[in-house]
């Protein structure tokens, strides 16, 4: 990308405030972020967390941007994956035929199998 100070401060403000992201906020961070090829392990880890307690507050394309962005990204966090799968089986009937498709590449691309 074209402007790797701006995305610094942008991942080290995003760090701190993630809590106070909402989730369309943390989903687009994730999907921006991949999407941009930019390394920010801490980021990803913020993002997360912060998103693992409140996924029920996810919109099902929320759900799927920040899985595909962490996916995309190389992010592994095993515990995030399987709270959204528990998730998105209950809501699968609100998925867009797009975030079906990304939520099962997401899965696949990180190596998580549903048990």
């Amino acid at each position: 990308h074209e402007a790797p100070l701006l995305y610094a401060a942008v991942a080290s403000r995003l760090q701190q405030r993630a809590d106070a992201c909402s989730p369309q906020g943390l989903a687009i961070a994730a999907w921006a972020y991949a999407s941009s090829g930019t390394e920010a392990p801490q980021l990803y880890a913020a993002l997360s967390s912060s998103a693992v307690v409140r996924l029920h507050h996810f919109q099902p394309q929320g759900l799927a941007n920040l899985v595909w962005g962490l996916a995309t990204a190389g992010h592994e966090e095993p515990a995030l994956f399987a709270a959204v799968a528990a998730e998105a089986k209950g809501r699968l009937h609100g998925f867009q035929g797009q975030g079906l498709a990304n939520t099962a590449w997401a899965f696949a691309k990180a190596g998580c199998a549903d048990e």
